[in-house]
């Protein structure tokens, strides 16, 4: 029995002993990188215009970023000039220690300044401990932030610095400065840098020297944006307003740039610190109008001339100023006066009707006029009705402004068109388009029509003798201004025009070209193309653009011109600046967009089976469900890999362009199913039809089959980890496939879900939400909830949130009145109360879209990474790290 004993508390030891040894045995081992861009030291210039002076150099030079750490990614041969007369250049070096040559002599003062850089790979999120050994000096940053420095000389060569770091997945950069004085006398130059993972501990890092690397959510501040642009009416000269995000300020910093068509060169640049709004060429294509304006600065109007190259101020802190335009003689400038509503001091507001719940409802805006001498100004329209669109005819004598106007039966909001004679002031309603959504107005060169972009059909009731459409897929409508009646002039023509689509932007284009053609854009099957309309010969000539996506597209409107100049877009690329002739059928590309991105990203994403492919799945209901497939980045078909399915947030579907959360995503070793389910514009009418009274039903079906498509058809794609994520109604989408009966055949097991200020109750979204009975007029077309109750609850989420399994993640902004947050809370709460996994994010303050500021919005999309690792690759550390402190009562 002893023996029996002893051997049991000799197992109860080992037991006890053996998990803390080999804990012990398994700790991370520190990380050393061994290879190294490293510069030459070179002596900074310092003066001390004080002999007294008490100020160090050393620590000067390292309080300041010699480089800017947002925008520098340095590789082999890389020169930096960081004074006058100074370079110092990057080396690539295989060593674990980094020694700067050479050493300032021993008593001299000066300091001096050598940089060190690389770039971990890093397979998983990690917390961990950064470390630098050495007596020098030095500054280190990860990702452009500070996170370790040291601005004196230490006492030992085994002098430490450490702090804790948390490192993403991917390609991250490190940047050493270091500076040093003779003063100091070592006896070299040394410094070491080590990183230990401490959670998890076996995340791998690995180093190299070269900053290439796939898209990541850290290159979102690279990217460039098209913030305004114009194209003489002679198609001669080209103006656009270019912006990057800072990513230390997070506002966009734009410059003008004016380009010569003709040599294809561009002649000048403008920057302005208060901020460059909008630019228009006059009539006669000789003068760019130029508006700047700041944050309660008022606009300031400026005149380009590009033949000799002068510019000019017109007018000064113009205040509530804003769609300057060209009277057609060059004589002046058209302009909309902002006029807000005085409110009174009363403590309630009293209702005036369903809109007055938007913000600056009450508030008006006035036509006026300025003369080119800036010496006049005149205001000449007046009333209730506000100039929602305008645009003034060829000879100036009359405006058209179209003023939508609210009502309280179907359609909800129409449209009215009036006349304006610019010479008498007469003002006189011609016409009524029965539906909110008309766009793109423009005149014909004899003044006689105009053309517009709106809905198949108007809407005229109830009882409307048309079915109920997607108005979101539009048609050029022709209004007869002596008739006074529109005709639809693309009835059985199947793009959407001037409609643009997710990957490629939602800037479409209608001009009415002075040989009598009309011209727009069209979206068709994932594809923007650019349209000529006869409507003479009632002649349709399609032109396929050297790109197949495209957006931002400005056109002249000459006799002699036919030129086009756009963004072009393809998927998996980011675009460049294109031109096109449409008479002569040539192109090329005008000018390359984020040059600095370029040269740090490498876009493997080509079509090719293993980067990004086309995905058409065929529906059961004979119907194709057009769609892409993103690879995971390190792609191995013998291996699994989760798949996320990232859809159209309402009626707009995904064009081929640059997507890029899905390259974040595929970088992160995901596949990414972007589908477009029926109901989304520009894939035909029937198609785009789907949507009104669908609410899920379709679109799940469409979207679910292409998912299992993808699971059954391509190696690697792992069924049982698949997540759905979007926003609004995309937002819906999710909860409403996460709670659908798990015995219908349209049913898919998602492992997990995330809802962006998504919809779980239609009837509290028609009232609450400020266009929710709007867009509900088509959504749920002649169906309200109290004549049918039973609809709005069998679509709704929150009615069946007792089907739900799988963990759901919802985020919303606490200020979104598009869908308010309160959709959101039903959810959350019904969840709760049923014991589900749930996680709700609320962002104080936020719209819809959670996107006041960048850092804002790129916290959400970090957010959706952190969930999904935790429940699609079982990486819940960057979750939990996020989540510590959280949950404190």
């Amino acid at each position: 029995m002893k023996s029996m004993r002893f051997f049991a508390w000799t197992l109860l030891i080992l037991f006890i002993i053996i998990p803390v040894a080999s804990a012990e045995e398994t700790e991370s081992e520190p990380f050393i990188p061994g290879e190294w861009l490293v510069t030459n030291a070179v002596m900074m210039p310092y003066a001390l215009m004080d002999a007294d002076s008490s100020a160090d150099p050393v620590s000067a030079l390292l309080g300041r970023d010699i480089v800017d750490p947002y925008l520098f990614w340095p590789s082999d041969k890389t020169v930096v000039n960081p004074a006058p007369g100074k370079t110092i250049t990057f080396n690539a070096k295989n060593s674990t220690s980094l020694e700067f040559t050479p050493l300032p002599e021993a008593g001299q003062d000066y300091p001096f300044l050598a940089m060190a850089a690389t770039y971990l790979d890093v397979d998983t999120w990690n917390e961990a401990t950064i470390e630098v050994k050495g007596r020098a000096p030095f500054k280190l940053y990860l990702e452009a932030e500070e996170v370790l420095s040291r601005t004196s000389t230490a006492d030992s060569d085994t002098a430490v610095e450490s702090g804790d770091i948390t490192l993403d997945q991917g390609r991250r950069r490190i940047l050493l400065v270091s500076v040093l004085s003779g003063a100091d006398s070592l006896a070299n130059w040394l410094l070491e840098l080590s990183i230990t993972p401490t959670s998890p501990e076996d995340a791998v890092i690995t180093a190299t020297t070269d900053p290439r690397h796939r898209f990541d959510i850290t290159d979102y501040y690279l990217q460039e944006s098209i913030v305004g642009q114009d194209l003489s009416k002679d198609g001669a000269w080209y103006a656009v307003i270019r912006g990057i995000r800072n990513g230390q300020t997070d506002k966009t910093e734009k410059w003008l740039e004016v380009w010569s068509l003709k040599d294809k060169k561009r002649v000048w640049e403008y920057r302005n610190s208060k901020g460059i709004g909008s630019v228009q060429w006059s009539p006669d294509s000789k003068t760019l109008l130029i508006t700047v304006s700041g944050k309660d600065k008022g606009t300031d109007l400026l005149r380009f001339d590009p033949a000799t190259l002068t510019l000019c101020e017109m007018e000064s802190s113009l205040e509530d100023a804003m769609g300057f335009t060209w009277s057609p003689d060059g004589q002046g400038i058209y302009y909309t006066l902002y006029e807000a509503f005085e409110e009174d001091d009363k403590p309630y507001k009293v209702m005036w009707d369903m809109p007055d719940r938007w913000t600056g409802f009450r508030d008006h805006m006035s036509l006026c006029y300025m003369g080119l001498d800036g010496n006049t100004h005149l205001k000449f329209s007046e009333g209730k009705y506000t100039p929602d669109q305008w645009v003034v005819s060829p000879d100036g004598s009359k405006i058209l402004v179209i003023s939508g106007v609210s009502r309280v039966e179907r359609p909800f909001m129409v449209n009215n068109f009036w006349i304006i004679d610019t010479q008498t002031g007469e003002a006189e309603k011609v016409f009524t388009f029965e539906h909110s959504s008309t766009g793109h107005p423009v005149w014909s060169p004899d003044g006689k029509y105009v053309a517009f972009d709106a809905p198949m059909n108007p809407v005229l009731g109830n009882d409307s003798p048309y079915p109920d459409n997607n108005d979101n897929q539009t048609d050029l409508w022709i209004l007869d201004l002596t008739t006074r009646e529109a005709e639809n002039k693309t009835r059985d023509f199947e793009p959407a025009v001037a409609m643009g689509a997710y990957g490629v932007g939602f800037g479409g284009t209608i001009i009415w070209h002075e040989d009598g053609t009309i011209g727009f854009t069209g979206l068709y099957n994932k594809h923007m193309r650019w349209y000529i309309y006869d409507p003479v010969k009632d002649v349709m000539t399609t032109h396929d653009l050297p790109t197949p996506g495209a957006t931002s597209l400005v056109a002249s409107t000459d006799k002699k011109s036919t030129i086009a100049v756009f963004r072009g877009q393809q998927v998996g690329q980011y675009g460049d600046m294109y031109w096109y002739d449409w008479k002569k059928k040539k192109s090329g590309m005008l000018f390359p967009l984020a040059e600095h991105m370029k040269q740090l990203i490498t876009f493997d994403n080509k079509v090719t089976d293993y980067d990004v492919t086309y995905w058409d799945a065929v529906e059961k209901d004979s119907v194709t469900v057009p769609g892409f497939l993103f690879y995971p980045a390190n792609y191995d078909p013998a291996k699994k890999y989760p798949v996320v399915t990232d859809f159209y947030g309402g009626v707009f579907g995904y064009a081929e362009g640059w997507m890029w959360m899905s390259q974040v995503f595929s970088t992160r070793d995901y596949f990414v199913y972007v589908p477009t389910p029926r109901g989304a514009a520009g894939w035909g009418q029937k198609f785009a039809d789907s949507h009104p009274n669908d609410w899920g039903v379709r679109t799940t079906r469409d979207m679910n089959t292409g998912l299992r498509h993808i699971v059954d058809n391509v190696p690697g794609a792992d069924g049982d980890r698949c997540a759905p994520v979007s926003g609004s109604y995309g937002g819906f989408m999710t909860m409403y496939m996460l709670s659908m009966d798990h015995s219908s055949p349209d049913y898919y097991p998602y492992a997990t879900g995330i809802s962006d200020y998504g919809i779980s109750n239609l009837a509290s979204y028609w009232g609450i939400g400020w266009w929710g009975y709007l867009y509900s007029d088509m959504a749920t077309a002649r169906t309200y909830p109290w004549t049918d109750p039973q609809y709005y609850i069998d679509h709704s989420p929150l009615f069946f949130a007792d089907n739900v399994t799988a963990p759901l993640l919802l985020l919303h902004g606490d200020g979104d009145v598009n869908v308010p947050v309160g959709e959101s809370d039903q959810m959350y709460t019904a969840l709760k109360v049923l014991g589900k996994e749930v996680e709700f994010i609320r962002f104080p303050g936020e719209d819809h879209g959670m996107a006041s500021t960048r850092a804002k919005y790129l916290t959400s999309k970090r957010i959706h990474i952190e969930w999904f690792d935790r429940f699609l690759k079982d990486r819940p550390e960057a979750w939990d790290s996020r989540m510590e402190n959280e949950f404190q009562r």
